[in-house]
């Protein structure tokens, strides 16, 4: 008992100013944290961990040391503090150099987005967007202040921008300061708004993410797909990347649903129609498809096969990239690892016994031959690249090797390209320039007035009103125009006698077949483009 009593008697105070212990301890925890962060935060910004983690270490226990033995607490607490806020100060300058301006801290924006809902804030740059990825899992919006964040807004403002323009295709390309982006809208290629070079590793990494990609893969190139989902409307997308010296290339190409359409649907004008109608019962024979990539030449050609009876005929097609699926057509995809040359193969098809056979893509002297053989039992349609009927004619001659054998099976031919469609809201009504018209070979008696893109109309404040339909563009959409003509033996004759091409298209023309140019008259003469269109069209094909 006696000692109980002298321990109850014992003081501690003198030894430990709880005022002053409490924020050492909190203070030296914070100085750990720092250490922590600055970690994790040197290898995102990829600085060097090991010196920066020192130097905040060293600048910690140095602040410690002052405060602990200046004799004056307010002294040492103020040094502490000054010492720990210029270290940590030369670490933010130094990363802020090194990041995006919405990435730097401590700066007035940076502050004033801690002070707001960064949720709110990223939900409505999400402009209704939704994302499924190339395996068909739905993407939530990602947490703010975060790599995924950052990229999908721009994502968000890059795929909103694309799809309300109408854009099939988006192109971007690398630069210093921003990359470039360009989108094909309607076949042409048109600029957009750039992107800052610092927001591309941010866009790159989410949409990689998205397409299944390999996110540290910077050089080899690489192909995947992903979705978008917005207002109910769901698109699919191809992504393709592929490094250079200056930055990553990407291509963002918008899937379009393949639909078959008929003569009168794709442009065909009423008198080729009549013509073209006639092959349905043509026993064989060969008829020459041309066109360039993305002149509707597939297209073309698939119509052609459908103008003849599925449930009469075996329709074949020997192909190397369907386009789609065509009810009643068997479609032959040719494979290279089986061995085999198209020609190879288009042979092994014909032993099989269809009636008629449409051939894509013939690009070399063994298979045009076998076309050509294949034709004198056969009906067999072949598509070549080339910009005009007579320059496709020109090329198969030289792939046949023999203008004989070339032609005498040839029953007809066609050729393809896609004009842009003036826009229906927006386009203006014109007294057209005879000058002008006597350029182009049209009468301008014959012509009272044409159409062309409406004038873009301004605020007061200079601001440009859209027409809705078409988003400025004054055109929407693309119509086909073609050249066609079916042989009767008697041109065919005319063509076997001339000696060159140009006597060639003489003989065709004298017969009754309309080029490009007369064609597109009658599209300026319906509304359906403009001048300026058949001009740039005429440049393309001329060129």
């Amino acid at each position: 008992m006696y000692y109980l009593s002298l321990l109850a008697d014992i003081s501690f105070s003198g030894y430990i100013a709880i005022y002053k212990f409490i924020p050492f301890v909190l203070l030296f925890y914070l100085w750990l944290l720092l250490v922590n962060w600055v970690h994790f935060d040197t290898k995102a910004v990829q600085t060097d961990t090991m010196k920066w983690v020192s130097i905040i270490t060293a600048g910690g226990l140095m602040a410690m040391c002052l405060w602990l033995f200046v004799p004056v607490f307010i002294i040492g607490f103020s040094s502490y503090l000054l010492l720990m806020i210029t270290t940590i100060m030369v670490y933010v300058i130094h990363r802020n150099s090194l990041v995006a301006d919405f990435e730097k801290v401590l700066t007035l924006n940076h502050i004033k987005g801690l002070l707001s809902n960064e949720s709110a804030k990223i939900e409505k740059a999400a402009r209704g967007f939704s994302f499924v990825t190339a395996n068909g899992n739905p993407v939530e919006i990602p947490e703010p202040k975060t790599k995924e964040a950052y990229g999908f807004k721009t994502a968000c403002y890059l795929l909103d921008d694309a799809i309300w323009k109408r854009a099939e295709l988006i192109k971007i390309t690398p630069g210093e300061e921003e990359y470039k982006v360009n989108y094909v809208i309607d076949g042409l290629k048109n600029d957009a708004d750039p992107i800052e070079a610092e927001e591309m590793p941010y866009l790159l990494y989410y949409l990689k993410q998205l397409a299944d990609l390999d996110v540290e893969e910077k050089r080899k190139p690489q192909t995947g797909k992903f979705q978008t989902k917005k207002d109910g409307d769901k698109s699919s997308w191809h992504i393709t990347t592929a490094g250079s010296r200056q930055g990553e290339h990407i291509t963002i190409k918008k899937d379009v649903q393949f639909s078959l359409m008929s003569f009168a649907e794709l442009g065909f004008e009423s008198d080729q129609i009549d013509e073209l109608k006639k092959l349905k019962d043509a026993p064989k024979g060969l008829f020459l498809v041309a066109g360039t990539k993305g002149s509707g030449l597939t297209s073309c050609h698939y119509t052609l096969l459908r103008n003849h009876d599925p449930f009469l005929n075996s329709i074949n097609t020997l192909e190397k990239s369907p386009a789609g699926d065509v009810q009643s057509i068997i479609q032959n995809v040719y494979d290279p690892s089986e061995g085999m040359s198209y020609a190879e193969r288009l042979k092994a098809l014909i032993r099989r016994g269809p009636d008629i056979v449409g051939v894509f893509d013939c690009n070399d002297p063994e298979t045009a031959k076998a076309a050509c053989e294949a034709s004198k039992k056969k009906l067999i349609y072949v598509s070549i690249e080339s910009k005009t009927a007579l320059k496709g004619l020109a090329h198969w001659i030289k792939m046949v090797g023999d203008k004989k054998e070339a032609i005498e099976p040839l029953i007809g031919l066609a050729s393809s390209h896609l004009v842009r469609r003036l826009c229906e809201e927006c386009r203006e009504e014109y007294i057209p320039n005879p000058g002008t018209l006597k350029k182009l070979s049209i009468a301008p008696e014959r012509v009272k007035s044409l159409w062309r893109p409406g004038d873009i109309e301004y605020t007061r404040g200079g601001k440009p009103i859209l027409c809705e339909n078409c988003q400025g563009q004054g055109y929407k959409g693309r119509v086909g125009v073609y050249e066609s003509f079916v042989l009767s033996e008697e041109v065919r004759k005319e063509m076997l006698a001339a000696k060159s091409i140009k006597e060639i298209s003489a003989s065709l023309k004298r017969n009754g077949m309309q080029f490009f140019q007369e064609r597109l008259t009658q599209k300026i003469s319906d509304g359906s483009t403009s001048i300026n269109e058949m001009i740039r069209v005429l440049k393309v094909l001329n060129g």
